[in-house]
């Protein structure tokens, strides 16, 4: 993480603010093909977010899916965050004819952010036309506390320009990526997805995806054999919306409520047609082997407390999942279940004394 200002002994990640234009009932522009512009915005933002992430930075959305916002709605949201700066995506539309990238801030003397992204998206070489950056009256930038820029993408009724809004994508979103990161002074760096897939010891290589070193946790009856035909499910969720931060520890991300519906819907058959990477459903056997997935990144045995929290954890998930219970109910339920013992015939309440 770029170290940016220092406020006593904690290091505070800057704030971008992403505004995906349109959405909902507003579609914006329609172009080619009734391609909508509130779908692009939203593509290419959700991207943004994924390469300033990278970077260490504080990033928050306007909206993560097809909803409808207005335009105080947008930013309010940002001043009342105290975003450092703010980044309104849209796509432009005409004739069909025009073509070309350009961005917006609301006076000259605030135009630095807005060049750089402006920089960044000609070094894509995307675009046959550079439409310069310009100043306008437009309500996100004139009424946001922070330094803001509004993009217009490409033509979406333009043939050539949209199909840049299709196929260019990733090249576009990282390069406003760069772009943000230069106007906050944070070094851009190229990281690499982490692989760490050789080292595990997989037998059945068609049933058990490789998605590296993770933790789990795994749940069976004492003294009952697990059934041979009896499915069971392996969930990779390092996608979970919850971000590490220095001095802090985990943060909830404005994605973490969609990634955890999602889950519990694969988790309980109401979506079926997830992809391999996320979750696997299949049968568990001896030759498997697949208990070699304990590992421990400090390369220590977890102790009897470590062990029961961690079921206390799984157990209180459990019971929350069969009916809605407020955040107090659910410490309630786990300050009971530790008060449980273990023994080799699986979890029984301790003798009254």
């Amino acid at each position: 993480m770029e170290i940016l200002y220092k406020k006593e002994n904690y290091i505070l990640a800057k704030k971008v603010f992403i505004d995906p234009g349109h959405g909902g009932n507003d579609s914006g522009a329609v172009g080619i093909n009734n391609l909508l512009e509130k779908d692009i915005t939203l593509s290419v933002a959700k991207k943004v977010y994924d390469f300033l992430k990278k970077q260490g930075l504080e990033i928050k959305l306007s909206r993560t899916d097809d909803k409808t916002l207005s335009l105080k709605d947008r930013t309010s949201a940002a001043n009342s965050w105290k975003a450092d700066c703010f980044i309104s995506i849209h796509c432009n539309a005409f004739n069909g004819n025009a073509s070309g990238v350009e961005t917006y801030s609301y006076t000259t003397s605030t135009n630095d952010l807005a060049a750089n992204i402006y920089e960044e998206v000609l070094k894509t070489k995307c675009y046959t036309k550079n439409r310069g950056t310009k100043t306008a009256n437009f309500y996100v930038i004139k009424y946001t506390n922070m330094r803001a820029c509004l993009i217009e993408l490409a033509f979406i009724d333009n043939i050539e320009d949209s199909k840049i809004l299709l196929q260019k994508q990733d090249e576009l979103a990282e390069a406003i990526a760069k772009g943000i990161c230069k106007y906050l002074g944070v070094e851009y760096k190229f990281i690499e997805d982490n692989d760490n897939t050789e080292d595990i010891p997989v037998i059945d290589e068609n049933t058990f995806y490789r998605v590296g070193t993770v933790p789990c946790i795994a749940i069976f009856t004492a003294r009952e054999p697990h059934p041979k035909d009896k499915k069971v499910k392996f969930i990779n969720f390092e996608d979970d919306g919850f971000e590490v931060k220095k001095h802090i520890g985990l943060v909830e991300t404005e994605r973490a409520k969609d990634r955890k519906a999602y889950l519990l819907d694969c988790w309980f058959g109401k979506i079926t047609n997830y992809p391999t990477k996320f979750m696997v459903e299949t049968t568990v056997e001896a030759k498997d082997e697949w208990l070699h997935s304990y590992y421990y990144y400090n390369d220590e045995i977890p102790n009897y407390d470590e062990f029961k929290n961690s079921i206390a954890d799984y157990l209180t998930f459990e019971l929350s999942n069969v009916a809605p219970v407020p955040s107090g109910i659910r410490l309630y339920l786990k300050s009971l279940i530790l008060k449980l013992s273990l023994s080799d015939r699986g979890i029984i309440l301790p003798k009254s004394s």
